[in-house]
């Protein structure tokens, strides 16, 4: 009896996991649900639309001179706020490449390899060098390269400090986006179809290009919010490099400025000592060389001055 009953609790133990693996399988072959977002999200307007609208207005002939004054301007909205829409939208794809760069740029700022070739480069042997025009050269482009780390500085610690500070403000503007948002798509759904077709469709057009722009700008500020210990390492860390290239950059600078100051002062004593020498050797020259050598005298006396 015992038998019968262990055997009737396996078959239907069989039975619940071949049920189970028939709907998990069934489950596997059906095509996966589409993000509800993605589907429902928007056409984008276009120049092409804008341009064509408009010329469709002025070449109607069923529309009086009135309504054309009255649709016409709403592509001229329509128009400004596509092109501010393609710029946020750029700027949004430029963030988003931030982001994906930012873990690469944090390890390479940690590690110090984001400095230039320059910033590695000798300049000891540079300033050992006995040419004057070379020393200068390399001393222009150390404080080109120090303006621009302080630059870097200025920026990333602005970015750092904007991040702890304006989360606060970040939230209330992603909130009035969101709401600005929906009272758009509340305007698009109330429009009156009583009015004639060319005017709903420029007005469908500027709410479409505005919601573009608005949802371009919600996009980036979220995007911001979710990555915010991201950003801030990568600012950070950018901040701190630069703050180590400046050092260094200044030192360099140092090594450099003393090269061309050791030069002047050896220019300045051989111009002394020529003029020195050219004066023993004129004393007793007739009057006319001796006016030319003066001269030539006073003029090495002005450069050790200036030197």
């Amino acid at each position: 009896m015992k038998s019968i009953v262990r055997l009737i609790r396996l078959c239907a133990f069989l039975l619940i996991f071949t049920s189970v693996f028939a709907c998990l399988a069934a489950a596997a072959e059906q095509p996966p649900v589409p993000d509800l977002q993605l589907a429902g999200a928007p056409q984008p307007v276009t120049q092409e639309q804008i341009t064509d609208g408009r010329k469709a207005v002025e070449s109607s002939t069923t529309l009086d001179e009135a309504q054309k004054q009255k649709i016409l301007p709403l592509y001229d909205q329509a128009n400004k706020w596509l092109q501010q829409a393609t710029q946020a939208q750029s700027q949004l794809a430029q963030f988003q490449q931030l982001v994906r760069d930012a873990p690469q740029r944090i390890e390479a700022a940690r590690s110090g390899r984001g400095q230039s070739a320059a910033g590695l480069s000798d300049i000891q042997s540079v300033a050992d060098s006995s040419d004057l025009q070379q020393i200068e050269l390399a001393l222009n482009q150390e404080r080109l390269l120090l303006n621009a780390a302080r630059e870097a500085h200025r920026r990333n610690a602005d970015e750092v400090n904007n991040l702890l500070v304006g989360s606060k403000g970040l939230t209330e503007e992603i909130a009035g986006l969101t709401k600005t948002l929906e009272q758009i798509n509340n305007d698009l759904r109330a429009q009156d179809d009583a009015e004639p077709e060319p005017l709903v469709e420029a007005r469908k057009l500027v709410l479409q290009a505005r919601r573009m722009l608005r949802q371009a700008d919600l996009d980036r500020l979220r995007l911001r919010v979710a990555n915010h210990d991201l950003l801030t390492n990568l600012f950070q860390a950018e901040r701190d490099l630069a703050s180590a290239e400046i050092a260094q950059r200044q030192a360099r600078l140092e090594v450099l400025t003393a090269a061309t100051q050791r030069l002047s002062a050896d220019l300045a004593r051989e111009a002394r000592q020529q003029a020195e020498e050219l004066e023993a050797k004129t004393a007793m020259q007739p009057q006319p060389l001796r006016v030319v050598a003066d001269e030539t005298i006073r003029f090495r006396r002005e450069l050790e001055d200036l030197v």
